[in-house]
């Protein structure tokens, strides 16, 4: 593993879950859900597999309450940066930044990578990876 990439203590996966009207619970509920799966104080943690933003915001949320650390997030897109609901990764890009992510990455089809990673560095402000056969590559590839 590259140095730049951290051993990560815990993994926050992806809980499908969403908030109303396009799912079923309360952002509150959908932060309480995450914060149920991490321990407090230990991190690094990876915030793995995101495809909307309220789930994203809950899972920021969870980690910095529970003083884990600054989270690594990784956005689930297609071939053209969007989310299986049609969420930018630009949008979750500024809105992990803000949230105070440690480092940002996709998870998208190989072919598509390199142009996916052009444009978020374009406008990143913190280190960027991709997610490749379940492992954080860091940005620039060596």
């Amino acid at each position: 593993m590259d140095a730049s990439v951290p051993i990560f203590q815990q993994t926050l996966p992806s809980l499908g879950l969403d908030v109303a009207p396009a799912g079923e619970c309360g952002f509150e509920e959908l932060e309480e859900a995450c914060r149920a799966r991490l321990e407090p104080g230990k991190g690094p943690v990876h915030i793995k597999g995101m495809t909307t933003m309220a789930e994203c915001r809950a899972a920021m949320l969870a980690v910095n309450r529970l003083g884990c650390g600054a989270p690594w997030v990784s956005w689930v897109c297609d071939e053209e940066g969007e989310s299986p609901v049609r969420v930018h990764m630009l949008a979750a890009l500024f809105v992990c930044e803000g949230m105070g992510a440690a480092a940002f990455g996709v998870d998208c089809p190989d072919e598509a990578a390199g142009e996916r990673m052009a444009e978020l560095a374009a406008h990143a402000q913190i280190p960027l990876f991709r997610v490749k056969a379940g492992r954080a590559e860091p940005y620039p590839y060596e």
